[in-house]
């Protein structure tokens, strides 16, 4: 997982939030987690995607981002990664651009998860 949020938000949402820790705790979920301190630049510089490349030792073909925003998309356009555009209203101002550049579309996580399983063949 990458983010814009600092590091400190960050260890607040993995430890103090239980909220997120009860709904998604998010350490169970990733093995990897950056905020903006991670980093020299932000997006819609793809420093953040090429670290967590490397530290995963994958390719860029083998990922899909999912992002919601328009510098997201970028970032992700700009490490040559297909992004997946999750719908997210304070967006709507970028919409024609984030569809654009994205390779899919989607109104919430059932619906991309439905796609995938579709894809797969399972």
């Amino acid at each position: 997982m990458k983010s814009t949020t600092n590091d400190h938000t960050i260890e607040c949402y993995k430890k103090k939030n239980q909220n997120i820790i009860q709904r998604a705790n998010l350490t169970d979920i990733f093995s990897i987690i950056y905020s903006k301190g991670a980093v020299k630049e932000l997006k819609p510089n793809p420093e953040v995607h090429y670290k967590i490349i490397k530290e995963l030792n994958v390719k860029p073909e083998e990922c899909l981002i999912v992002e919601d925003a328009l510098i997201g998309v970028e970032a992700a356009r700009n490490a040559n990664i297909e992004v997946a555009v999750m719908y997210d209203k304070y967006s709507d101002c970028h919409r024609k651009e984030i569809n654009e550049l994205a390779q899919y579309q989607f109104d919430n996580f059932k619906e991309m998860l439905e796609h995938i399983k579709n894809e797969l063949g399972d």
